[in-house]
């Protein structure tokens, strides 16, 4: 892989963490759809006061693929291209460790014909009772929000060998649902039509 750490310039991501991460990228021969893979990894991070699961993060890291043009820029006619070419995330493998927040994930992610989020990606969650906790610490979820979290929490753990919960996140039909439980609608990423 061709390291481009320094070419890519940590623009978007500030000095504190442009100083402890990584990011390689590496765009695969071959004929269209193009395909990309990149690594981005960060250690040691440290956020304002306040900062949802503390001021110190552990590690931060994500290995994806790429496929399609990806719409980078953000503008209508590029996500749209991205879009008609079957474009897709593929989340080969990410963790994040922050405070009581350690969890792993896996999985693919597009846009349906309505430019919403779509696919479905597998976290795996260890200490969720202490994630679920600070949530219910900080009022991001009330007592019955905490409650429902915990028994999900229960029963997902029901299959956990290593440890770890799984949780298998859907982005379908313009909704997200996690192990099952609707959270809530999606947006269009973008007016594209």
């Amino acid at each position: 892989m061709e390291d481009v750490s320094h070419s890519l310039a940590y623009a978007n991501v500030g000095p504190l963490l442009a100083e402890r991460g990584r990011i390689y990228w590496t765009k695969l021969d071959g004929p269209p759809p193009t395909k990309s893979e990149i690594e981005i990894g960060f250690a040691d991070m440290t956020f304002p006061s306040g900062a949802l699961f503390g001021r110190q993060a552990k590690q931060a890291d994500v290995s994806l693929t790429l496929t399609g043009a990806f719409p980078f820029s953000g503008k209508p006619y590029a996500i749209k291209a991205w879009r008609a070419e079957e474009g897709r995330i593929d989340i080969r493998s990410s963790r994040i460790r922050w405070g009581a927040l350690d969890v792993t994930g896996t999985g693919a992610i597009g846009l349906d014909a309505a430019y919403r989020p779509a696919g479905g990606v597998t976290l795996r969650l260890a200490k969720g009772d202490a994630v679920i906790d600070r949530l219910a610490a900080l009022g991001q979820l009330n007592a019955t929000a905490a409650a429902a979290a915990m028994t999900v929490l229960a029963f997902a753990s029901l299959s956990a060998t290593d440890g770890r919960a799984a949780a298998p996140v859907t982005l379908t039909d313009g909704e997200a649902a996690i192990a099952g439980f609707t959270l809530g609608p999606l947006q269009p990423v973008c007016a594209c039509e």
